[in-house]
């Protein structure tokens, strides 16, 4: 595995949202997402299992109802390749913190900070995917 000077900056960033946060907030914990975004996963997983291809399961995805607050969902090849199915708003940076399947950052959208919560799911049921990557805006509860 190459690594490119992105994944040491990711990790140098993450590193720093973990420093400076400490440990991960409620509601960006995996046992509050998944609960929260149960069916929207379930959903994806189906997808993802009755899927043949790629290209078969990005089309499905795309046509699949989506969570209001959806902003991006990535799935992700092998770990130097993930393609962008959903990408609702183009942003300029990101900084994110990802644990065990779910974490939390925000997105720079012009002069906007746009907080979010992320569901990273892997997957081993099928051969051409290795997971995939869902942000959504973080809406005060």
């Amino acid at each position: 595995m190459k690594i490119k000077t992105t994944h040491i900056i990711a990790l140098f960033l993450s590193f720093a949202v973990y420093i400076s946060c400490g440990e991960m907030p409620e509601y960006a914990k995996k046992k509050i997402l998944y609960k929260k975004y149960e069916l929207f996963i379930a959903n994806m997983d189906y997808l993802v299992k009755s899927s043949r291809n790629l290209d078969e399961l990005a089309a499905k995805v795309k046509k699949m109802k989506q969570p209001k607050n959806l902003i991006y969902l990535g799935l992700e090849i092998d770990s130097d390749e993930t393609r962008d199915i959903i990408k609702k708003v183009k942003w300029s940076s990101n900084i994110f913190y990802v644990s065990m399947g779910a974490g939390y950052g925000s997105i720079q959208i012009g002069d906007i900070t746009v907080p979010i919560v992320i569901i990273d799911k892997t997957t081993s049921s099928v051969k051409y995917l290795e997971g995939y990557t869902i942000y959504l805006e973080r809406k005060q509860d």
